[in-house]
């Protein structure tokens, strides 16, 4: 799952939790889609602490397709939550995402993920769909996308019910966990290493 920016993403989420406390949830327009297509690049930072220096053969290692269980999203929000701690807004996540790197130096990843918010005990339901495709570089034991696609991801959220537009909720957790990540990687087994503030969480995808 991504690693977002995490002071704008909390400051989102507080600002459109304080929608439903004040009795200002937006109303759905007629005939809109509660779907809304993310515009923005989530971008990793590299852990401060450097991973195990991985193979000579990393490149080749990466290349194929990869699946991020619910458990392993489970793992990766309870080390958001825990960087997060006293920020006023945990995560819960529920469904699985993959990750398709190719030979050709393109990948894309493919959330199916609903993501529950509580923010100061108002829930906000986030549903990430589609896709990010791009190009990415390996270096040493760090992963770098370029030219990042949000075209076909699709974000929506809904606060009680009701539709209402992510904003910038989608701009900050709908991202790929791979750019500018440190990783190991085995046949089985690829761990991304970003960081959430000044501590490292992981993504864990199997094959």
């Amino acid at each position: 799952m991504p690693a977002f920016r995490t002071c704008r993403t909390v400051a989102a989420l507080l600002a459109l939790g304080a929608l439903t406390l004040t009795g200002c949830v937006p109303e759905p327009e007629p005939g809109a889609s509660a779907s809304a297509t993310a515009s923005a690049t989530a971008r990793a930072t590299p852990s401060a602490t450097p991973s195990a220096s991985a193979p000579a053969s990393a490149a080749d290692c990466v290349i194929g397709d990869w699946t991020t269980s619910e458990a392993d999203l489970v793992a990766y929000y309870d080390q958001v939550n825990a960087a997060l701690a006293g920020a006023g807004a945990t995560f819960t996540p529920v469904g699985s995402a993959g990750l398709s790197m190719r030979a050709d130096g393109t990948y894309s990843w493919l959330p199916d993920v609903q993501l529950t918010a509580d923010v100061a005990g108002t829930q906000i339901l986030i549903d990430i769909a589609g896709s990010i495709d791009g190009s990415y570089t390996v270096r040493g034991d760090t992963i770098a996308t370029q030219n990042d696609s949000t075209e076909n991801l699709q974000i929506s959220a809904t606060i009680a019910g009701v539709a209402t537009d992510p904003g910038t909720i989608g701009d900050q957790i709908g991202g790929a966990p791979l750019a500018n990540a440190t990783f190991t990687c085995s046949p089985s087994t690829l761990v991304l290493t970003s960081s959430v503030g000044d501590a490292p969480v992981t993504t864990t995808l199997h094959r």
